[in-house]
């Protein structure tokens, strides 16, 4: 199954991905949809990001847990996570992460 995302690139996903992380060319937004997605890479590798769209993952359980590292995110200002039915929690967030966030859609 091909997951897409806009604007930048197209991976295909299984049940999971390898532990190694992801290398993007620079991007402001990415959006993922993928409903048999089951786990994610670490994606706070992206310095410049500023827009994150997870939406219709409806078997993902989790995040990684470096999701909320202080280090991650420093850019992203818009998180929009829908119809991801199986996710029960976020990662806790280190004091310092993701300062710039304004925007949350849950």
């Amino acid at each position: 199954m091909t997951s897409s995302i806009r604007n930048t690139l197209s991976f295909h996903v299984g049940v999971g991905f390898s532990s190694k992380p992801l290398v993007f060319p620079p991007s402001s937004a990415f959006f993922i949809q993928c409903s048999m997605l089951v786990s994610l890479p670490t994606l706070d590798h992206l310095p410049n990001l500023v827009r994150l769209n997870i939406f219709d993952c409806d078997v993902l359980e989790a995040l990684p847990t470096s999701f909320g590292r202080k280090d991650g995110f420093l850019a992203l200002v818009r998180f929009d996570l829908q119809v991801c039915d199986k996710l029960a929690s976020l990662p806790k967030l280190e004091d310092g992460a993701i300062i710039c966030l304004k925007y949350l859609c849950l």
